[in-house]
């Protein structure tokens, strides 16, 4: 009988394929394959998800910037639940804190500013946010690479017919009906409509839950992308410093000088706190912040406008 074997079990086949092979300092997951393996490299502080889609509308990329702000929260301990489940609890007549009203409060504020703000941004190809907690002690970054932000334009068709100008009919006063002696015929209403047959409630049931069951094709793709995001996230390297005390975090933008929001400002002084990692970022040095890019297909090189950070005036504030 063989004694037990010191020292460490030889890898296996799988394992060794992995060892053997260099790995991507990125994590890479897809919509359609979200299933993402842990990385052996040490050290990684950046996610690259590529999405199956030529581009990123703002719809998309406005569910997008939020679920990594929640999931970002929960992975950094500033909630004990993630913000969908809060929001559940609260719904179902579970009452929190006064702190846990006030950070839901906000997340719907920012829900609700993110699509006119990608409206507001028109064409530019590249969308970068920063998330900086307490006084720039922990800063993370994503990044949109590929968007397609421009609204549809809709075309207004034309409702006149053509044809001849109809002549405008002579209109007779009362006065001259008196005078000759005539009296204006009355028009005989015309016949009521024969009723319709109203459907039965079975029918109306029915179709009620056929249109509320329907989701469109845009919904499906970024629901979609939101769990790959998700997953991408909870299944990296990155280990997304969980030992962060309960703090105020503020939400940053790069946008263009031009860029007008009611609910962003500019803020100079955010420069000296996020042009060293944000230059990093774009240059492709080794990241000392955690990062997350968000690829379409299509995605074309950074813009060359000039940009500046712009601050979201609202405030999100963990706890405990």
């Amino acid at each position: 009988m063989a004694g037990p074997v010191e020292g460490p079990l030889p890898p296996t086949s799988s394992l060794a394929s992995l060892i053997s092979e260099p790995t991507s300092s990125v994590s890479r997951a897809s919509i359609l394959a979200p299933k993402i393996p842990k990385s052996i490299t040490p050290n990684v502080a950046d996610v690259l998800m590529e999405l199956n889609s030529a581009r990123i509308p703002s719809p998309m990329g406005a569910r997008l910037v939020v679920a990594f702000v929640e999931l970002l929260l929960y992975l950094k301990g500033q909630v004990p639940f993630p913000p969908s489940q809060l929001r559940k609890m609260a719904a179902t007549g579970r009452r929190g804190s006064s702190h846990q009203s006030k950070l839901l409060k906000s997340l719907n504020n920012l829900t609700n500013d993110m699509p006119s703000t990608f409206l507001s941004l028109r064409t530019q190809e590249t969308v970068t946010l920063a998330i900086v907690f307490g006084l720039g002690r922990e800063k993370c970054f994503v990044q949109l690479l590929g968007t397609e932000l421009a609204p549809t334009k809709q075309i207004e068709a034309e409702t006149t017919v053509p044809g001849y100008p109809l002549k405008p009919c002579r209109e007779i006063t009362s006065d001259e009906n008196l005078k000759f002696n005539t009296v204006p015929v009355r028009r005989r209403p015309s016949p009521r409509p024969p009723l319709q047959e109203l459907p039965t409630v079975d029918t109306l049931s029915s179709q009620l839950a056929s249109v509320s069951l329907q989701v469109s094709p845009d919904e499906t793709l970024i629901r979609q992308s939101e769990r790959a995001l998700s997953q991408a996230m909870a299944c990296s390297e990155v280990e997304f410093n969980s030992n962060l005390h309960p703090m105020a975090a503020q939400v940053y933008l790069r946008a263009p000088r031009g860029f007008r929001h009611q609910s962003w400002s500019v803020r100079p002084q955010a420069a000296r706190m996020l042009d060293e990692q944000f230059n990093a970022l774009v240059s492709g040095e080794s990241l000392t912040v955690e990062c997350v890019r968000i690829r379409a297909k299509d995605a074309v090189d950074l813009d060359e406008t000039e940009m500046i950070w712009w601050g979201w005036d609202g405030k999100l504030a963990g706890y405990a």
